[in-house]
């Protein structure tokens, strides 16, 4: 699917529009949604797309459809791609980063918005179409944030300040939980 997208100047000004493939091919910055759904029991849900990749990657992370609220895509991506309705007014922006990353068939410039949405699944009883393709786990955050630490081939880290983030996070959860 070639999606229509924002395009943004370096310090994150909306400048135009252009299909996504455009995008790519031309190094031109443009928004990234990340969202990671987590349990009470502070484990990270994960996917893992086997036809394209093996690489473990974030519940969700999608393209921001032009004139589309961010909340909106993010609940869109989550329900068609796995099968799971989120509250998108429960969705929590914890930061926004740059990241730049190139190969010899793409130039992939983006402003990346990482969500967190806490909600408690159980992964047997997530009805998604492509369960051929897709595998989801759950992973301890303390264990995905030392992967994303250290580098693992096997989990994409988006960002170098990911894993920094994930980690303030989950010592304020931890610290939140002592106090009740």
């Amino acid at each position: 699917m070639n999606e229509i997208v924002e395009v943004l100047n370096s310090k994150g000004k909306v400048i135009d529009k252009n299909y996504i493939s455009i995008i790519h091919q031309k190094g031109l910055w443009h928004k990234l949604a990340v969202t990671y759904i987590i349990n009470d029991k502070l484990q990270i849900l994960l996917q893992r797309h086997c036809k394209d990749t093996n690489i473990w990657q974030a519940s969700s992370s999608q393209h921001v459809l032009l004139e589309e609220p961010i909340n909106y895509s993010i609940a869109r991506d989550i329900e068609n791609n796995l099968g799971i309705q989120i509250n998108k007014n429960k969705l929590q922006r914890i930061f926004t980063d740059k990241n730049k990353y190139k190969d010899k068939n793409i130039k992939d410039f983006q402003f990346i918005d990482f969500y967190i949405i806490k909600q408690n699944l159980d992964i047997k009883q997530i009805n998604y179409e492509d369960k051929e393709n897709i595998q989801l786990k759950w992973l301890s955050l303390e264990k995905y944030i030392e992967k994303l630490k250290n580098k693992d081939k096997n989990y994409l880290n988006y960002s170098k300040k990911q894993y920094k983030i994930l980690n303030t996070y989950l010592l304020f959860q931890k610290y939140k939980k002592r106090l009740k």
